[in-house]
């Protein structure tokens, strides 16, 4: 399950990385943010872990799939820690505020909804193989 944590966190960086930078802002302008998302995938995976290995015995293979739904409120809750808000609650913000924001939530959502349909599927593999 840690490797599904680790992909989820890669592939928000990635969303995130490829989103600013088919953008029209400049680089001096969105320059430190894919270090903000690192910093927040950081915060989220480790908070995952720990989570997940408190709870992991109540954790079975259908329930595992709303730990990644947990997982990305996490990513959201992370910016607290660096700011005073949720990217999730300000993505209306109009300029450059607004478009980090929607770049901040929508890498999350896009890349656990990603993760969870590649580990639905892996399951749903992995049953068939101990059926067969």
């Amino acid at each position: 399950m840690i490797i599904w944590f680790l992909l989820q966190s890669i592939l928000t960086i990635g969303i995130f990385i490829s989103y600013v930078t088919m953008s029209d802002y400049s680089g001096g302008e969105v320059g430190m943010t894919p270090l903000t998302v690192m910093l927040a995938s950081l915060i989220q995976f480790l908070f995952s872990i720990v989570f997940f290995h408190f709870l992991k015995k109540y954790l079975r293979d259908n329930r595992r799939i709303i730990f990644f739904i947990f997982s990305m409120l996490l990513y959201e809750l992370s910016f607290l820690f660096f700011s005073p808000n949720f990217p999730l609650m300000n993505m209306s913000e109009a300029g450059l505020i607004g478009f980090l924001n929607k770049g901040y939530s929508m890498s999350s959502i896009l890349s656990g909804l990603l993760i969870m349909v590649a580990f639905y599927s892996f399951q749903v593999l992995k049953s068939k193989s101990i059926a067969d």
